[in-house]
């Protein structure tokens, strides 16, 4: 006797790209200012990128109405810019570690965002 476990019917929501990318770089520019505020601490830059890549994904979903489907490189390239400038800015790292930190927690939070939006 197994219990078949029922998948939730597909999104019919439409996704609102310019209002989920808006919301994403809000994300994105207020955790890089907070970052920069905090540019004595070296230690706190890759935390921060974690930091903004979340924040950026989540608004996107938020503001867009569902998870990244055709906005998603458009969300990659703000988070991208807003990471190097992060790494630009603050003297801690280079621009090149954030970038690939802040990417790689892009890349996992898009993935749990979409195997919950199924």
């Amino acid at each position: 006797m197994t219990d078949q476990l029922q998948r939730p019917a597909p999104s019919t929501t439409t996704e609102h790209v310019t209002r989920g990318l808006a919301l994403a770089l809000v994300a994105v520019t207020s955790s890089s200012a907070a970052a920069v505020t905090l540019r004595g601490l070296p230690s706190v830059v890759p935390l921060v990128a974690v930091l903004v890549a979340v924040a950026a994904c989540v608004a996107y979903t938020l503001g867009a109405g569902t998870a990244p489907r055709r906005g998603i490189s458009a969300l990659l390239v703000v988070v991208a810019a807003g990471l190097w400038a992060l790494g630009w800015a603050t003297a801690g790292t280079s621009p090149v570690q954030t970038l690939v930190i802040g990417l790689v927690a892009a890349a996992a939070v898009l993935a749990q965002l979409h195997r919950s939006h199924r």
